[in-house]
């Protein structure tokens, strides 16, 4: 199934055609204390070396693209062994599936009175500001979102960089 996923969306010529696909550990351990340990959705490496990591999210922050680099390169740089030469490096291709690649999930995405609140853990959480003054509206809306009295239309996107405090 991951293989023929991943035929559908990369259309490689004839040449290049994934044969076998072998699913990898999709943890990233750490090498030290200060490093950071990621979980991959799939991780898999095919017959001519190529890696591939495909992840898939329901909502994806702002961040995302940095989250999605950062697990590439991680992927890119297991290949570098003791002596083998950068010419030697295989491809090394992130496929991302998220709700966002679609229309809007939720209300909350395009409201100028959500802030996005990210824990320490990555964890990514919409404050309704409304609720601060209204009962009728909860702090953290189940998502999606679909129906909101209260919406109203954010002329740009929110910045997940802002903590919860600093929104107080």
């Amino acid at each position: 199934m991951q293989l023929d996923l991943l035929e559908a969306v990369l259309k490689p010529p004839p040449d290049q055609r994934i044969v076998a696909l072998d699913l990898l550990n999709p943890f990233n351990e750490k090498d030290t204390a200060d490093d950071k340990m990621s979980v991959l959705d799939i991780k898999a490496r095919d017959r001519r070396g190529r890696q591939y990591n495909v992840e898939m999210q329901i909502v994806a922050p702002s961040t995302y693209p940095k989250r999605v680099l950062y697990y590439w390169a991680e992927l890119h740089g297991q290949q570098m062994r003791e002596g083998k030469p950068y010419g030697a490096l295989e491809a090394t291709i992130s496929v991302s599936f998220h709700l966002a690649m679609t229309p809007r999930a939720s209300l909350c995405e395009g409201c100028s009175h959500v802030r996005e609140v990210v824990s320490g853990k990555g964890s990514r959480f919409l404050l309704c500001r409304l609720s601060h003054s209204d009962t009728r509206y909860p702090r953290y809306p189940s998502q999606p979102v679909l129906h909101c009295g209260g919406f109203s239309a954010c002329a740009t996107p929110q910045d997940d960089s802002q903590t919860e405090a600093e929104s107080r």
